[in-house]
């Protein structure tokens, strides 16, 4: 993922997870795309490449942080 401002947060249940101060990323293993979420992980807001920022999936609404 491109350093602008991203903090590691470690590892949450099980997956890698980054905060950039406005959404919380976290990495599918299983597919390999960034998940991202409203800063209180309650709205997913889609899959991004991690290279180059691209959106490659549409938000799902009623995906559940960290599963």
């Amino acid at each position: 993922m491109k350093d602008q401002g991203v903090v590691s947060k470690g590892t949450i249940n099980g997956r890698k997870t980054w905060y950039d101060g406005k959404y919380y990323y976290q990495w599918d293993s299983k597919k390999d795309p960034l998940e991202k979420w409203d800063n209180k992980k309650k709205n997913h807001l889609g899959e991004f490449n991690a290279v180059t920022g691209e959106q490659s999936g549409k938000a799902v609404k009623r995906r559940e942080w960290g599963k």
